[in-house]
């Protein structure tokens, strides 16, 4: 399996990179500190379901999407955990 995007790279490079606006322009009018966008294009914080609602008001694509893209990112940043041996406890 192929390494996902994480939203933040996603959101950086299709919307902020391409388009050519400022980081901290973004922050304000998404309602987030530049700090938190910061944190969440780096990847040092994941989305959540309040981040996801207001990138999806400001870039039209909807939240499930981008909740979509981050658990399938968490997922495969975590695959190395399918091989657990834990017993069921039913």
């Amino acid at each position: 399996m192929r390494k996902p995007i994480s939203p933040g790279q996603y959101f950086y490079e299709t919307y902020i990179e391409e388009h050519g606006l400022l980081k901290p322009d973004i922050a304000r009018h998404i309602g987030i500190t530049e700090k938190a966008l910061a944190n969440f294009i780096g990847g040092t914080v994941p989305l959540n379901a309040e981040l996801a609602y207001r990138l999806a008001k400001a870039t039209g694509k909807p939240a499930r999407d981008w909740l979509n893209m981050q658990t399938n990112y968490e997922l495969w940043k975590n695959r190395h955990l399918e091989n657990l041996k834990i017993d069921s406890i039913v």
